[in-house]
């Protein structure tokens, strides 16, 4: 029930799923649906790991520059997770 965010860095250039610029903050907005999660294998720390998986459906927005924006959309999506004990 948290939200995701996502960040993408490209040739210098960091891509967030959220406008955060004059007023207008997303950061709360859910970019996420979660579907399920299961135990995965241990990380190479030797921490064990959890396979999440989802759909999503956002616009990545470039923090310099709100106007520039890359749509993604996916009904299949699987995250990776490591947590230490």
């Amino acid at each position: 029930k948290s939200a995701f965010i996502i960040t993408w860095k490209k040739n210098g250039v960091v891509y967030k799923s959220f406008k955060n610029v004059k007023g207008i903050n997303q950061s709360g907005n859910p970019v996420f649906t979660f579907l399920g999660v299961m135990p995965y294998q241990n990380n190479e720390k030797g921490e064990k790991t959890v396979m999440i998986t989802g759909t999503v459906d956002t616009y990545l927005y470039n923090q310099a520059n709100w106007q520039d924006s890359i749509k993604i959309k996916s009904n299949n999506i699987v995250l990776a997770g490591s947590y230490p004990e």
